[in-house]
């Protein structure tokens, strides 16, 4: 294909809503109008190969599920969770769409997006149907392309944001008329209630996460009912785990360590349990520090009485992470009461008069280094200056504390 491709257009969005009476359902299809844009993309064709993805078409893919994600946690929604099933039908879509050179919901083969999603291994509710929706566009060169074009579409918006959906597929392919072809599929199928660490992010820097929950809004006949409770834990066996109040959002903390790290989450309406999980990479970098910054002694030279007699040394960290510390002194009259151990933790200095004159008035100094790794292999270097002022007189005044209560 050659020239210029048509402009971008996304199709009249399809959005699937059921009410129900029992267990008698009926199907609601609200139509948007065609959107067209300005300033079209150049066709490269470059389609390739039917079946084949790129790392790109995968790259492309993720981030419009990121930037939908974004879009209903801004607005007060649950994120999405990344469904393999419904990218696998948004895949195979735009496949049919550039083969058979269409852009509709309804596939070469009469099949609407509940039933191509069915035939994918969807798992429908009681009624016999799966609860999908879905938004096409094609000619848009990138996610936030489309993502735009979409949200400026009433009822594509109205899809993207529905609070019943659970979970999601997109798919990405080059090729055909348009150049670029986006399917999104949205769903929620029974015994699937995702859960999100941090909303779904990919990193965090602290074990201390938000868990978002999400409960079942299409039907409670042939899935679960209302939440009677839920727990949560880092092993899939929570037996020993109480349950809580199911909330929206609730805090939780990872033991100590950094790198990939999976939450589980069991739900439950009193009769029946749903058990979900979600990772997240830990990127718990050491936070150490020592106190003080500096370490100041006074010797006296007369007697070569100190102040402070015993200095300590502090060593904090995160608690999130489990640092193990080693100390290092660069004089060899620096003492240090351990050289090795976990933070929190408190190291005494003291002075081998034995390697310094401590009788001659001047400043002596030296350092400490201290060296902290946490579970994760990532370390840390800090460095404590010590400071010995050896003076001719040391003056001590003790003074009246007065209290008053209030």
């Amino acid at each position: 294909m050659s020239g210029s491709a048509p402009a971008p257009v996304i199709s009249k969005g399809k959005i699937v809503l059921r009410r129900f009476h029992l267990t008698v359902g009926f199907i609601l299809i609200t139509l948007a109008a065609s959107l067209w844009l300005l300033s079209p993309p150049t066709s490269q064709g470059m389609a390739h190969a039917a079946g084949e993805l790129s790392s790109l078409d995968v790259a492309f893919e993720l981030e419009l599920v990121r930037l939908v994600n974004a879009v209903r946690v801004e607005r007060g929604l649950t994120p999405l969770a990344r469904s393999p099933i419904l990218t696998a039908a948004a895949r195979a879509h735009n496949q049919d769409m550039i083969t058979n050179d269409f852009l509709s919901h309804s596939g070469s083969d009469g099949a609407w997006p509940a039933q191509r999603a069915c035939a994918q291994g969807y798992v429908p509710y009681s009624w016999g149907a799966c609860y999908v929706g879905e938004n096409i566009g094609a000619g848009y060169p990138t996610a936030a392309d489309v993502l735009m074009g979409w949200l400026n579409s009433p009822d594509h918006w109205v899809n993207l944001l529905w609070d019943k959906y659970r979970e999601v597929g997109v798919g990405y392919s080059t090729g055909g008329r348009y150049g670029h072809y986006w399917t999104m599929d949205l769903g929620a199928q029974p015994y699937v209630l995702p859960v999100f660490v941090n909303e779904d992010a990919d990193n965090a820097d602290s074990c201390r996460v938000t868990l978002t929950l999400t409960k079942e809004g299409v039907s409670s006949y042939g899935s679960l009912g209302q939440i009677t409770g839920v727990r949560a834990g880092e092993s899939a066996s929570l037996a020993n785990v109480p349950w809580t109040p199911w909330a929206w959002r609730v805090p939780f903390t990872f033991s100590a360590g950094g790198g990939i790290r999976t939450v589980y989450v069991e739900y439950t309406d009193g009769d029946r349990n749903v058990l979900s999980s979600d990772s997240i990479t830990l990127d718990l970098l050491p936070a150490p520090s020592v106190r003080p910054a500096t370490v100041v002694i006074l010797v006296e030279a007369a007697t070569g009485r100190s102040v402070p007699a015993w200095p300590q040394i502090r060593i904090s960290g995160d608690d999130c992470a489990a640092l193990q510390w080693t100390a290092e002194v660069n004089q060899p009259w620096v003492m240090l009461g351990a050289e090795a151990g976990v933070a929190p933790a408190e190291v005494t200095v003291w002075l081998n008069s034995e390697l310094v004159d401590l009788r001659t008035p001047g400043i002596r100094q030296a350092s400490i280094a201290f060296h902290v790794t946490d579970g994760a292999g990532q370390n840390t270097s800090l460095v404590a200056p010590l400071e010995v002022h050896i003076v001719d007189v040391l003056y001590q005044h003790h003074f009246a504390a007065v209290f008053h209560d209030r």
